[in-house]
């Protein structure tokens, strides 16, 4: 999952992600995936970064938590470790599609998930910022518009759901108090939308105005929640308020806070791949291969031993 610079191994794990996406469509194996009762232990290794301690790179899992619960620890770590310059768009979307379908069967089952989902927020911050910035007026473009627009859906399924799958009112709170923090996020988001709504190809303008109409939630928590914080701040006297203080001002001021409630939150934007077909065909050709390489290097090994055993006897 970590190296996908080759196109063998970029094909493979594109093959693995989709096959995942398609998994957690059907609720038998969501309803598996977030079992209480089943006793696994896993290790999920992670990527060397600088800010990481040696002793988070090998990350024990087990039993405690759910198998859903260690899948989205997956897809955080894939999300937050694969901003590159050669970046791939459609495995994300498939990383995605992933979490959308696991948070649509909590929301579905009423299941509350016992996770830190601000790690997943912040992974998808982070992924905004970067493809905003990587942008070019050409067909990336549009890639970057749908992307976009599966990360934004997947905060509205927060705000506008989150009441049925997140663990109490307190999770809003930190939900609301991160969309704040990361104004400069949400703030680019809607400039490259307004950018982008100005272009000749019909096809951008279209995507880029449904984006900007996708986000408008966001953008209002941060409006709405900037001015109250900042006539806090006034009527306080203060330069600056610390985290507690922000908080308060979050759950003094839901009331008077007006959003649009999505009716097609769970349709799923495509993105733009013409050659996916061959893709998967590419990368089920060489696990095949692979396979075949690995059955006879065993069978090879097997003869080896035996004819030691032959002369051993």
């Amino acid at each position: 999952m970590q190296d996908i610079r080759g196109a063998n191994t970029f094909n493979t794990c594109n093959l693995c992600f989709k096959i995942i996406s398609n998994v957690t469509k059907h609720p038998s194996a969501c309803g598996f995936l977030h079992e209480f009762n089943i006793y696994f232990a896993l290790r999920l290794h992670r990527v060397r970064l600088r800010h990481r301690k040696p002793s988070a790179l090998l990350q024990d899992r087990s039993s405690n938590n759910t198998m859903a619960a260690i899948l989205l620890d997956l897809l955080v770590e894939f999300l937050s470790t694969h901003l590159m310059k050669s970046f791939p768009f459609e495995i994300y979307g498939h990383c995605l599609d992933t979490c959308f379908h696991l948070l649509s069967h909590q929301r579905e089952h009423s299941i509350r998930l016992d996770y830190d989902w601000r790690q997943l927020w912040k992974a998808l911050f982070d992924l905004s910022r970067f493809v905003v910035k990587i942008a070019r007026p050409s067909a990336s473009c549009l890639k970057v518009l749908a992307l976009l627009r599966k990360i934004v859906g997947v905060f509205n399924f927060f705000i506008t759901c989150g009441d049925g799958f997140l663990q109490g009112p307190d999770v809003y709170d930190e939900l609301y108090y991160e969309l704040i923090r990361m104004a400069s996020v949400v703030e680019g988001i809607n400039e490259f939308c307004h950018q982008t709504s100005t272009s000749s190809d019909a096809q951008l303008k279209s995507v880029a105005n449904e984006l900007l109409l996708d986000s408008a939630n966001m953008r209002a928590i941060v409006k709405h929640f900037e001015a109250k914080i900042n006539a806090y701040a006034s009527k306080s006297n203060l330069a600056s308020l610390t985290e507690a203080q922000v908080y308060e001002v979050i759950r003094e001021n839901y009331d008077a806070l007006t959003l649009r409630v999505f009716e097609d939150l769970h349709t799923h934007f495509d993105l733009p791949f013409p050659n996916a077909a061959q893709f998967e065909k590419d990368a089920l050709l060489e696990m095949i291969q692979q396979s075949r390489r690995f059955c006879l290097n065993a069978s090879v090994a097997f003869q080896s031993r035996f004819s030691e055993l032959s002369v051993i006897h």
